[in-house]
């Protein structure tokens, strides 16, 4: 069946210094670890011991109280809608000193009237209602200025879109929790005006507007028919849109593949074509030579989130790669590729994005948890050692990105020693390193153990004249031809790919597959799961057209020879 008849920084040395999981993934097991490592995180603050989250349960035994400087998450309530930021101070400590954690939370919670509510909506007080809790943020560590909007107000209709399950657990201490709203006059908490693009109830009757799904020709057109749906000066629309600094990196992404011309060969008998693609070592072959690459919070878009993704993965058998940022939690991931997978709608094939926390316990228990929910790779993403300067990002507003150590939340210390640490936790898993750069990077990567590079620069949101992965494969195969024709070894890129033509020249250069983000978070935006798919299908259809029209009756007869390089796309070595 084609997929057109589918449903519509500590020593490097830590790395070394853990144990190896017990939990078997070899092949295609599925069964989840009997538990998975996980820490309370603590927030600095008044009185001590403030406990951030607590974890449902620890394979090593520790928890998390003030200390050093590793992990943990901070809530940011950024022009009207929630965003994720990070991180205060913990150290890992034996967790038979917390054997009480979590007794706050087992006391009866006094009711809180809204007209009380109301009162405390100013920097030196100030508590806001989440889904009928009430917190206590004064002590919020961005500072109160960046959620006084919501002051004495109702939250949840800013937070619950874009936030994954559990996320106000794990991010606010249990002490921050003073109450439960008394129902009469709730009304009260929520006079501010919520941005009209910013409501699910507007979104849905513009959706009705749209153009049935299977009159959407090309990617393109789905980002226009998003900007209908979500606004053109909506905050999701100008997440969704943003770029480092002056947008060059972008730019430069979608222009890169009109420096390759194609040079046809005719006579060649392509009725009967393969487009299917073996993208990484040892995993099966895919449809067709693409992925949905990691990008964060769906759920800005549409209410299913990151659902949607996966449905439309499943439905057509291409491969979901599940982002770190997504909206839903990986639980709530996985309990739907088990869904589908146990109904048969589909072939729920996914790999992880990961950043690497600065204790590699949490990134252990991290790693552990995709594999667990049936993960067959790990892509760890190297290129955010801190946040890009994103301007018209609206998560970056709250002045709090890049400036504070603790709101880093990745390892900025990581060396390639991590790769063989990754492959110790993680047996038989292909490690991908997503954000490689130049020819070098991705030879000390392959030196290093990793299965495959993804050629990226974040969508140019990260460092902007950063060059296009386009550019990077062209000097791949300028210079290291050699790691594209590895068979244990395999050469990915994302960013800026629009057309099935773009995905032939890329493969045409020897990429072994190639992402998609934006197009797929705007078709599902649109039209949920079937936007999914119908953009794989447009996909298909234009790489079938291409290879036909190229003469490669499969994937294997796509070669460097039918490409040509004009000026302007790589630069000289100074």
């Amino acid at each position: 069946m084609t997929l057109g008849t589918a449903v519509g920084r500590a020593p490097s040395v830590a790395w070394r210094q853990l144990p190896r999981p017990t939990v078997s993934v070899i092949g295609h097991t599925k069964a989840r670890a009997a538990s998975a490592a996980s820490a309370a995180l603590l927030l600095p603050g008044r009185g001590q011991n403030r406990r951030l989250a607590t974890g449902a349960g620890s394979a090593t035994g520790y928890t998390a109280r003030e200390g050093k400087l590793v992990a943990a998450a901070a809530l940011v309530l950024s022009g009207g809608v929630a965003w994720a930021a990070s991180r205060p101070v913990v150290r890992l400590e034996d967790e038979a000193a917390t054997q009480d954690r979590g007794r706050d939370r087992d006391e009866k919670l006094p009711l809180i009237s809204a007209r009380e509510i109301r009162k405390h909506n100013a920097e030196g007080d100030c508590w806001i209602v989440i889904q009928g809790n009430v917190y206590d943020v004064t002590d919020f560590p961005g500072g109160p200025g960046l959620i006084l909007q919501f002051g004495g107000k109702d939250a949840t209709e800013a937070y619950t879109p874009i936030h994954p399950k559990g996320t106000i657990e794990r991010t606010l201490p249990p002490s921050s929790l003073i109450g439960t709203v008394d129902t009469a006059h709730s009304y009260l908490l929520a006079d501010y005006a919520i941005d009209p693009n910013e409501d699910e109830a507007v979104r849905a009757e513009r959706r009705k507007a749209l153009p049935p799904v299977a009159h959407v020709e090309n990617l393109k057109q789905f980002e226009q028919l998003a900007e209908a749906v979500l606004g053109k000066t909506g905050r999701s629309m100008i997440f969704y849109r943003s770029v480092a600094e002056d947008g060059v990196a972008f730019a430069k992404n979608l222009s890169s593949f009109s420096y390759l011309q194609f040079r046809p060969r005719v006579l060649v008998p392509v009725e009967h074509i393969d487009p299917t693609a073996e993208m990484l070592p040892g995993l099966p072959r895919s449809p067709l030579p693409i992925f949905i690459s990691p990008a964060a919070r769906a759920g800005v878009g549409h209410p299913d989130g990151e659902r949607t993704l996966t449905r439309g993965a499943a439905a057509t058998g291409i491969t979901q790669c599940i982002s770190s940022a997504a909206s839903l939690s990986l639980d709530e991931i996985f309990d739907e590729k088990r869904t589908l997978d146990a109904s048969g709608q589909g072939d729920a094939r996914t790999w992880f994005q990961l950043y690497a926390a600065k204790d590699p316990k949490v990134t252990q228990a991290k790693v552990q948890e995709a594999l667990a929910g049936g993960c067959t790779a790990i892509l760890l993403t190297v290129d955010l050692p801190v946040l890009g300067k994103r301007e018209n990002d609206p998560a970056s507003h709250a002045g709090l990105i890049g400036r504070e150590p603790w709101v880093r939340p990745y390892d900025a210390d990581m060396t390639f020693e991590v790769i063989p640490w990754l492959k110790s936790i993680a047996p038989g898993i292909p490690i991908v390193i997503k954000g490689v750069a130049t020819p070098e990077d991705a030879e000390l990567a392959y030196k290093a153990g990793a299965a495959g590079v993804l050629l990226s620069n974040h969508g140019g949101r990260q460092l902007d004249y950063a060059p296009p992965p386009l550019a990077t494969l062209v000097r791949i195969r300028q210079t290291k031809p050699e790691l594209l024709d590895r068979s244990d070894f395999s050469v990915l890129m994302d960013c800026g790919v629009r057309r099935g033509s773009d995905v032939l020249k890329a493969l045409c250069l020897g990429a072994k597959g190639v992402g998609l983000g934006r197009p797929f978070l705007y078709a599902q935006t649109c039209y949920g799961e079937q936007g999914v798919v119908r953009a794989i299908q447009i996909l298909e259809e234009e790489i079938q057209i291409g290879m036909r029209l190229l003469g490669a009756k499969s994937i294997a007869d796509l070669k460097p020879s039918m490409v040509e390089l004009l000026d302007g796309l790589v630069g000289r070595d100074l």
